[in-house]
């Protein structure tokens, strides 16, 4: 209500304002930072080794193992691969499981 409202800054009795009607300007298609689609990642392996767990998957097409970055709580695992197109994720435990005990330290290594 009062001078601040849209109406009274609208209104055709207004003489000391003059608002016109102006199209939006598109903004830059190349300027904006696109993110890439996040996709997750279903096929994993996963052993249970006593106080160890081994979780093995295969890189997406075009990724490498600098491509892949590890976080981890005492309860849970992510894994974002940031491939050529999509970054690719896996996060542990799903819904179903694996649930861990505690996890202490992860280390990763690239298979031959």
């Amino acid at each position: 209500k009062g001078p601040s409202s849209y109406y009274y800054a609208h209104s055709a009795e207004r003489d000391d304002h003059r608002v016109e009607d102006v199209a939006p300007t598109p903004l830059d298609a190349a300027a904006a930072p696109r993110s890439k689609p996040r996709v997750a990642l279903r096929r994993y392996a996963f052993a249970d080794e006593g106080s160890t767990v081994t979780v093995t998957l295969e890189l997406p097409a075009g990724a490498a193992a600098e491509d892949a970055s590890v976080s981890h709580d005492e309860a849970s695992l992510s894994v974002d691969v940031d491939a050529p197109g999509a970054v690719h994720a896996l996060r542990l435990p799903t819904e179903n499981g694996p649930f861990f005990r505690g996890i202490a330290s992860v280390r990763t290594r690239a298979l031959p």
